[in-house]
């Protein structure tokens, strides 16, 4: 099951390099690839019970950041994009 569904805001590049990076690490991640509108690709991650989607635009990427926001729980937090692998792997793994 996909655990982190990345939707890239004019960043594609760089949201297939945060992908692949979030693959290496083992935890299961999608990107969306069709220029969806946000609102329809989060209604999609919903609807698939994707637990995590980062929002990737260009603002977040020259300030080091990305709003992660947790389906489940319903809110969202702000993490270093640095530090973006290791802080869903503790997520996930519930730790």
């Amino acid at each position: 099951a996909v655990e982190v569904f990345i939707i890239p805001l004019g960043t594609q590049v760089y949201s297939m390099k945060l992908t692949t990076e979030l693959r290496k690490k083992g935890i299961a991640t999608d990107i969306e690839m069709d220029n969806k509108k946000l609102k329809k690709s989060l209604d999609y991650a919903n609807k698939l019970g994707i637990p995590y989607v980062v929002i990737l635009g260009e603002d977040e990427i020259k300030a080091g950041v990305v709003r992660v926001k947790d389906m489940i729980e319903r809110n969202e937090f702000e993490c270093e994009l640095t530090r973006l692998g290791e802080e869903l792997e503790r997520k996930i793994s519930g730790v």
